[in-house]
């Protein structure tokens, strides 16, 4: 009888050995298997680049120069679609849009007229030259990706071609008006004066441009739960961008008046400096190769 009692109790605890070490394992297995919360086939994405919106609007509210951006955007906005559990088609929406202003101080000619010390910088009466730009890109990207998982983060490798339009737009407007009695007013060098006289300066300029190419994503997704990741992305990109005719608006004295005229002023495909200290035109016509990254955030649906 006794022999029994042992027997059984051998059997009970080998038996919540068993059941335990069969629990600690489903347990630890569960601990490990985090694919409820990745993305499967056929969920789809919405997202955008905090780094490049922060920076954006940080560099529009810090910079303290005289040549500074009032109001600043820029951001990428990402839609994808899961073919697979670990593929995905993306698309890329690209928006940079920026409003800069400069203010310059210059001689105020009708209020110096009569007075002797109108030479004089620093007790002469001054009037103010204000150029305003304005400049817009829009962009849109195709692309794929290849995921791999492991643990709550899921890599990926991919490319995307990608292709936009840039327009850009200046305005002048001056503190000195021109006459008759002053057909060359003290006006900001902003323009370059094919003339070689003071009656002639910029009113306002108009420039246009395309861009195309094809980048090499790198990049991995933290997944914090099921609808929400946090992720970093690296490409290196090639990217060609060509500029049409710039044209603008100009003034200048002609005989008895001041005339007002459409010019052109730069070729199509130039890639010259602009005439004008515009941000449409920091990027030449022509290739160029460029490395970037951005830290999204997705939404999953």
């Amino acid at each position: 009888m006794r022999k029994i009692g042992v027997i059984c109790i051998a059997i009970i605890f080998t038996a919540s050995n068993v059941f335990a070490q069969e629990l600690k394992e489903k347990v630890k297995k569960a601990e490990k298997d985090f694919s409820e919360i990745l993305p499967h086939a056929e969920d789809f994405a919405l997202g955008l680049d905090m780094a490049r919106f922060t920076q954006s609007l940080l560099s529009g509210i810090t910079q303290g120069t005289n040549y500074s951006p009032t109001w600043a955007f820029e951001s990428d906005f990402y839609g994808k679609y899961f073919l697979t559990n670990n593929s995905a088609l993306r698309a890329r929406l690209g928006i940079k849009m920026d409003n800069r202003t400069d203010k310059r101080f210059v001689r105020d000619d009708v209020a110096n007229l009569l007075k002797p010390e109108w030479d004089n910088p620093i007790t002469m009466e001054k009037t103010v030259d204000v150029y305003n730009s304005r400049n817009t890109r829009v962009e849109l990207g195709i692309g794929y990706e290849f995921r791999r998982s492991l643990w709550r983060v899921q890599g990926y490798v991919g490319g995307e071609i990608f292709g936009g339009i840039t327009v850009g737009r200046d305005f002048f407007d001056y503190g000195n008006p021109m006459t008759e009695t002053n057909q060359t007013p003290t006006t900001t060098g902003w323009s370059t004066n094919p003339y070689n006289t003071g009656s002639y300066r910029l009113l306002d300029t108009k420039s246009f441009g395309f861009t195309a190419g094809a980048a090499a994503i790198v990049g991995a997704d933290f997944f914090i739960c099921r609808n929400l990741s946090i992720g970093a992305e690296f490409k290196l990109e090639g990217r060609y961008t060509r500029w049409g005719e710039v044209t603008g608006k100009t003034e200048t004295w002609m005989y008895d008046q001041a005339y007002t005229a459409e010019e052109k002023l730069l070729p199509a495909g130039s890639s010259g400096s602009m005439v004008t200290p515009t941000g449409s035109r920091t990027t030449p016509t022509g290739f160029t190769l460029n490395p970037g990254w951005g830290l999204n955030l997705m939404i999953y649906f």
